[in-house]
């Protein structure tokens, strides 16, 4: 599969990054929004994937790309400095997403 977009998450602290105004913008090109290849950390990737689908992106972790997979020690974000509190983090995460999309398709209306 060729991707039409290649980019990584953004911003891993709000899980938005910049795909809103990346899929506004690319609603009025040609061919429409495309398909994204995203590019991230391994343990990061798969929300990266999940975060560019829910933002109406055809996405994809591109294949035998492998994925960066160190922690720094002395990262700022204290979650990101090792693996097991990272995992726990983007379990975290993911758990939040899944209940922002299951509430938005039970109660459209709010």
């Amino acid at each position: 599969m060729m991707a039409s977009h290649l980019w990584g998450c953004g911003d891993v602290r709000s899980g938005v990054g910049a795909h809103p105004a990346v899929a506004e913008l690319r609603k009025a090109a040609s061919g429409g929004i495309g398909t994204a290849g995203v590019v991230g950390w391994r343990d990061h990737i798969k929300r990266c994937v999940l975060t560019t689908k829910g933002r109406g992106m055809t996405a994809f972790a591109p294949e035998g790309f492998t994925m960066p997979d160190t922690y720094d020690p002395e990262s700022g974000q204290p979650w990101t400095r090792r693996r097991d509190l990272y995992l726990v983090h983007d379990m975290s995460a993911q758990w939040t997403m899944k209940r922002t999309q299951l509430v938005a398709e039970l109660y459209p209306n709010g």
